[in-house]
């Protein structure tokens, strides 16, 4: 389930991400996707837990034509071999 922590994790997790992507110097369309990314890259959790939300959110936002769902699917997944400049940050921010 999805709560106030959670939310400001996920709010956190996006502002962190659009300052890594200035250290990128990334355009403002970059930097707004990664906004939108950080926010929604623990959505699973409303339907998973710690140990599958990645997986899940990743599914739901493919059904839904997201062009980042694979970062969502694959982020703290330390063995995938799907990499993306937009991983590695969202994995950063994460921290």
């Amino acid at each position: 389930m999805i709560d106030n922590d959670r939310l400001n994790h996920s709010l956190a997790v996006a502002k962190k991400m659009v300052e890594i992507g200035k250290e990128y110097n990334l355009n403002d369309n970059e930097l707004q996707d990664l906004f939108v990314l950080g926010f929604n890259h623990d959505i699973g959790y409303e339907n998973g837990n710690n140990f599958n939300h990645g997986h899940i959110g990743g599914e739901i936002l493919k059904r839904n034509n997201y062009k980042y769902w694979k970062e969502i699917y694959y982020h703290g997944d330390v063995n995938t071999e799907y990499t993306s400049l937009f991983l590695e940050i969202l994995n950063k921010a994460d921290m």
